[in-house]
C-alpha cells in the first residue's frame, strides 16, 4: 500500500472467520470472542451505550457524532439506533462512525440476530444496508431514523489520520490488547486525540496499562468502574482541556441553489433533509434540461492502470451511485444491475489491473466468455472488463423523479436567470435579468458552465463541451443485452432501438457532423463487425456539459482569486489549499463532464456535509483532488 493512497485496493478485505460455540461467535483470527456468554445486550449497553450518557446527550443536542473501533456484528450500532429512536427530538441527526479490519458475513449476522429479537427490526434494516465488501468509506443513511453511519473497512491506521470530523463519543470495542495490538498503539490514540474536543467521552471494556496511557496520552481523563458479566472492570474517560474546543453545531441558512439540473436536485435533497430552507433557481422553464436531459447515461468508473486517486475517487463514486440510482423511489425503468462491459484500449492491460489491485475483483471481472452477436459480429473477448453491478440510468426521468419528490419540500423558480451576486454583511443579494432580488444566507452555484458569468468565479477555468446520442434503429434478429463501453457506448434501448453515444465534442460541429463521429467511434468499438451495415437513426440529443481541465468537478467552497494573489511559492514554502482564501458561504458543484451520473450522488453528500460541519463521507485525500482553489493554487505555485 503506497502512503498516497486514500483507499488501499491492493489489499482485499478478508471476511471474519467466526467459531460458533453455542451462541457465541469466537474470531479464529483473533482467537477470542465477540462478545459476552451471559447476556450481551446489557454488557454493551452498560459499556457503551450508559457510560457515554448517550440518553441524556441525544436528548439535548441536534446533532451527535460517535465513532466506534471495532465494528463485528453491529450490536453497539443497533443499541444506539434504538435509543436514538427512542429519545432523540426531530430534525436531529446522528452520525455513526464504525471501523472494521474483517466484516462479518451475513450468514453470521443473522445467526446472531437470531438471538436478539429486541433489535431484530433494525437489524434487518442493517442487513438489507450493508455494503459491498470493498476497502474504504461507506455512507449508509437511515433516513426514517435520521443516521448517517460511515462504515470504513479496512486497517483503522490507514484510514483514521483521513477522517474529516469532530467525535463527541468513542466506543473502543476491539479485540483485547493481547490479541490485537495494532488497534491499541500510540497512532490510534493520536488520531482519537486529533478528532475530539475538551467535552468527549470514551469507553471500553479493556483496563490494559497501554489503554491507560493511551488514553492519557490523548488528553482525557480516565476512571474505572465495576463490569457486568465475566470482567471486574471497565473504563470510562472524559475529555479535559488538553482536546480542542467543541465546534458550535451548523446553523440551518436558507440557501439558494442556482441550477436545478440532477446535480442541484441531488444537493437540494440532501440539505433539505439536514433541515436547510433550500430555494432551487433555473433559466429553464422546467427540469430536466441541459446535460440532465439525456435520454441515457452509464454508470460506472473510471480506472487509470496505477489506480491513482482520481480513480479511487471515482470508485468511491461508483459505489454511492450504484446505491444511491437503486433506490425503489427512483424509477421504475433504470437499467442498473445489467453487466456493463468495458473494451480494452490499447495500452490497456485489465489482467494486470486487477493482479495489482485485488480487491477490485469484488466489483470487476474479465470476461469470462467471448460475445459474438449474431449478425454483426459485435464481439468481445476474454482482456475486456465486466461491471456486473454497472448498468445506465435514464437522466431525464430521474430528474422529473427528484423534482416531484423535492417539490413541496423545496421552492422552485423557473425561467430565472442570475445576473449578479452581491455580497451583503454575511448575506448573498441574488440579482437576477427578471430584475427581482433575492437575499440567501447561503448561495450554491450547480448550473454548469454558469459560473464564467459571475464575478466571484469568472476566472475558474470551466469549458462548454458538446454531447451528442442517437437513439438507432435495432437489427434484427440481434439481442443486446449489456452495455458495451470504450470509446463511446453501446446501450440497449427498448425491443427496437439502441443508444448510440456519445461525442465529447466542440459546440461547433453539425448533427450530421457529430453522427459521423459517432459512427467512427462505433467502428472502432467493434473492429470486427459488418460495416456495410446501415443504421437508422431514429432520433437524437444534443446538449453541452460543463467540464474542466482536470476532468475532476468543482465540490467544494469558491476560492476567492482577488484575495489570493500573495500566496507564496519559495522554496520551503509550499502552500495548500487550506491556505486559500474562499468567497463565504458561497459553494459551487459544478463540472462533472460526461461522467456526473456516476459521481454526484457522493459529491452532493460530501457537500452537503461540508456546508453542515458533520463528518465528511471523503477521506481527505480524496476531497482535496475536487476542491474548487485547485487550480488557482497551481496558478500560483508556478510564478
Amino acid at each position: 500500500m503506497s502512503n498516497q493512497d486514500a483507499i488501499d485496493w491492493r489489499t482485499p478485505i478478508q471476511p471474519a472467520e467466526i467459531t460458533w460455540y453455542g451462541d457465541i461467535p469466537i474470531s479464529r483470527q483473533f482467537d477470542e470472542g465477540y462478545f459476552s456468554d451471559t447476556d450481551p445486550i446489557l454488557e454493551a449497553s452498560v459499556t457503551y451505550i450508559q457510560a457515554n450518557r448517550l440518553g441524556e446527550r441525544f436528548r439535548s443536542n441536534q446533532q451527535v457524532t460517535i465513532a466506534e473501533l471495532g465494528f463485528g456484528f453491529g450490536l453497539n450500532f443497533l443499541l444506539t439506533a434504538q435509543l436514538w429512536q427512542r429519545t432523540a427530538p426531530e430534525r436531529s441527526w446522528l452520525d455513526y462512525i464504525a471501523f472494521e479490519l474483517h466484516p462479518v458475513t451475513i450468514i453470521d449476522l443473522q445467526k446472531a440476530y437470531s438471538h436478539w429479537p429486541q433489535l431484530s427490526v433494525l437489524g434487518e434494516e442493517l442487513l438489507a444496508s450493508l455494503p459491498l465488501p470493498v476497502p474504504g468509506y461507506h455512507l449508509v443513511s437511515f433516513e426514517a431514523l435520521r443516521i448517517r453511519c460511515l462504515l470504513v473497512y479496512g486497517d483503522a491506521r490507514h484510514y483514521l489520520p483521513q477522517l474529516q470530523a469532530q467525535i463527541d463519543c468513542w466506543f473502543l470495542d476491539a479485540f483485547s490488547p493481547k490479541r490485537n495490538f495494532e488497534l491499541w498503539q500510540p497512532e490510534i490514540f493520536s488520531q482519537i486525540s486529533r478528532l475530539s474536543h475538551r467535552h468527549s467521552t470514551l469507553s471500553t471494556y479493556s483496563v490494559a496499562r497501554t489503554v491507560k496511557d493511551g488514553i492519557t496520552a490523548a488528553g482525557f481523563h480516565y476512571r474505572l468502574l465495576s463490569a457486568t458479566g465475566r470482567k471486574r472492570q471497565r473504563l470510562v474517560a472524559d475529555g479535559t482541556e488538553a482536546l480542542a474546543p467543541k465546534r458550535k453545531d451548523s446553523v440551518k441558512q436558507s440557501t439558494a441553489i442556482i441550477g436545478s439540473g440532477v446535480a442541484g436536485l441531488c444537493l437540494a435533497r440532501e440539505l433539505q433533509f439536514r433541515g436547510y430552507e433550500v430555494t432551487l433557481f433555473d433559466t429553464a422553464k422546467t427540469v430536466g434540461s441541459g446535460a440532465s436531459g439525456a435520454p441515457v447515461a452509464v454508470v460506472r468508473p473510471w480506472l487509470s492502470k496505477d489506480l491513482n486517486l482520481d480513480a479511487q475517487w471515482s470508485l468511491l463514486c461508483y459505489l454511492t451511485a450504484l446505491k444511491y440510482w437503486s433506490r425503489s423511489s427512483r424509477g421504475s425503468d433504470r437499467l442498473l444491475g445489467q453487466p456493463l462491459i468495458l473494451r480494452k484500449k490499447e495500452g490497456q492491460d485489465f489482467r494486470e489491473l486487477l493482479h495489482n489491485f485485488p480487491a477490485l475483483r469484488y466489483l470487476a471481472s474479465l470476461v469470462r466468455e467471448a460475445i459474438t452477436t449474431q449478425q454483426m459480429n459485435l464481439k468481445t473477448d476474454q482482456e475486456d472488463l465486466c461491471f456486473p453491478f454497472g448498468g445506465w440510468i435514464h437522466p431525464r426521468r430521474l430528474a422529473h423523479e427528484l423534482f416531484t419528490e423535492l417539490e413541496e419540500k423545496c421552492t422552485f423558480h423557473f425561467d430565472h436567470q442570475l445576473t449578479q451576486l452581491i455580497a451583503v454583511d454575511s448575506h448573498w443579494a441574488c440579482q437576477f435579468k427578471q430584475k427581482n432580488e433575492r437575499i440567501f444566507d447561503q448561495v450554491i452555484i450547480a448550473n454548469a458552465t454558469g459560473i464564467s458569468q459571475l464575478k466571484q468565479t469568472v476566472q475558474i477555468p470551466v469549458q462548454s463541451i458538446a454531447g451528442q446520442i442517437n437513439q438507432i434503429s435495432a437489427l434484427p434478429k440481434e439481442n443486446l443485452q449489456n452495455g458495451i463501453c470504450q470509446p463511446g457506448f453501446l446501450l440497449p434501448g427498448n425491443t427496437n432501438s439502441w443508444h448510440l453515444g456519445a461525442t465529447f465534442e466542440p459546440d461547433t460541429l453539425s448533427v450530421s457532423q457529430a453522427t459521423e463521429q459517432l459512427n467512427t467511434q462505433f467502428r472502432k468499438l467493434f473492429p470486427d463487425c459488418d460495416h456495410s451495415v446501415i443504421f437508422e437513426m431514429q432520433s437524437y440529443w444534443r446538449n453541452a456539459r460543463a467540464c474542466t481541465l482536470d476532468h475532476l468537478p468543482l465540490v467544494g467552497a469558491a476560492p476567492n482569486y482577488y484575495e489570493n494573489t500573495n500566496i507564496s511559492s519559495g522554496r520551503g514554502t509550499k502552500s495548500t489549499l487550506a491556505d486559500l482564501t474562499v468567497h463565504p458561504n458561497l459553494y459551487l458543484f459544478s463540472g462533472f463532464g460526461s461522467r456526473g451520473f456516476t459521481t454526484i450522488p457522493a459529491s452532493a453528500n460530501f457537500l452537503a456535509s461540508l456546508i453542515d460541519h458533520t463528518v465528511s463521507p471523503w477521506p481527505k485525500r480524496l476531497s482535496e483532488r475536487v476542491n474548487p482553489g485547485r487550480f488557482l493554487l497551481r496558478q500560483q505555485q508556478k510564478r
